[in-house]
């Protein structure tokens, strides 16, 4: 994200961002700053929007919801690797620019072949003799600039393969939550977009998965465990869907699974085995060799609307949830 503020507005700004980080209760650190000083600076009108939504229904700006706002809307997907576009840019001149020196060199020999030809169809020994000495050379010219040209071109492709594995990489930390493994919103987004694009009728079910009393277990165990226990549970979640879904993190306590060409009876039989594998899984501190509260989950299942906001699905699944809150391990069926 740019900015053009002079000087003076900057250090207005600065302040400004301060005293916001403060009042949101975040520390100081470069992805939260920089969240703040957008907020501030009013430059991009989906990152206040979700800002003034999280604050509006009373939820604190944790970690998940900082960085995947940083991740959504300071670092767009066209400008994740300004390097790595100069790296591919780089090998396509390298092999343009071979290319056109291997087309000089047959150009080149192919004159120099009409050139001994005149002469070895002379009758004059002198010529033939000279002709057959000059294609000799212009053979040998041609056979090292394409062993060179080889060379190059195995060169590029070794650094292509680097630049396409490095591409790789990045692509899967652009779209995954770093804590879990699961895709994260851009993801989430992606997918909804191309499902509807080639099929504007696809049915959608989603599974939205709410981990009970997570700010309770960070509060009493601390942070680290209670990562831990997220990416247990993410694990747990997402072995039932394997390839047929989608499984990602929507917030710091929150999943959801999302089910292409799935029926809902079937999305529900599934979120009831996703119920029962979680509240199975146990956990124990292995430095203060002490058994941890048992985790358990709210679920609801929804259809999604053609082209639906996925905020306005996870709205409805939300409300279901916590009217279903008042019934220990409750599945909401929506």
């Amino acid at each position: 994200m740019k900015y053009s503020d002079s000087i003076s507005q900057a250090n207005k700004k600065m302040t400004k961002t301060v005293i916001l980080l403060q009042q949101w209760h975040l520390p100081a650190t470069p992805t939260n700053y920089a969240i703040a000083y957008a907020y501030i600076s009013k430059t991009n009108k989906a990152l206040n929007t979700a800002v003034d939504t999280q604050l509006n229904l009373g939820k604190r700006l944790d970690d998940f919801f900082v960085n995947d706002l940083h991740q959504r809307y300071i670092l767009p997907a066209e400008e994740f690797r300004t390097g790595m576009v100069d790296d591919l840019g780089g090998v396509v001149d390298h092999v343009s620019k071979n290319s056109q020196t291997s087309l000089t060199s047959l150009h080149n020999f192919m004159q120099e072949l009409d050139n001994s030809s005149e002469k070895i169809s002379s009758n004059n020994k002198t010529l033939i003799q000279q002709g057959v000495d000059d294609l000799k050379h212009a053979i040998e010219r041609l056979r090292a600039k394409q062993n060179q040209l080889v060379k190059h071109l195995v060169n590029s492709k070794q650094h292509l393969r680097k630049v396409q594995k490095e591409l790789k990489t990045t692509q899967k930390k652009l779209f995954t939550d770093s804590l879990t493994g699961l895709f994260n919103r851009k993801a989430i987004d992606n997918n909804i977009e191309t499902w509807f694009k080639n099929d504007p009728s696809k049915q959608i079910a989603a599974i939205v998965i709410n981990l009970d009393d997570a700010e309770q277990l960070q509060k009493k165990f601390g942070s680290l465990i209670n990562n831990v226990v997220l990416a247990k549970v993410a694990q747990k979640v997402s072995s039932y869907v394997n390839n047929s879904g989608l499984p990602a993190r929507t917030a710091g306590d929150e999943f959801i699974i999302l089910l292409p060409d799935v029926e809902i009876n079937v999305a529900k039989e599934i979120a009831d085995k996703i119920l029962n594998g979680v509240e199975k899984l146990r956990f124990k501190s292995t430095k203060n060799d002490i058994n941890l509260p048992q985790v358990n989950v709210s679920l609801a299942v929804e259809n999604m609307h053609v082209k639906e906001n996925i905020d306005s699905l996870l709205q409805r699944a939300r409300k279901k949830i916590v009217m279903g809150n008042n019934i220990a391990d409750d599945l909401v069926m929506c």
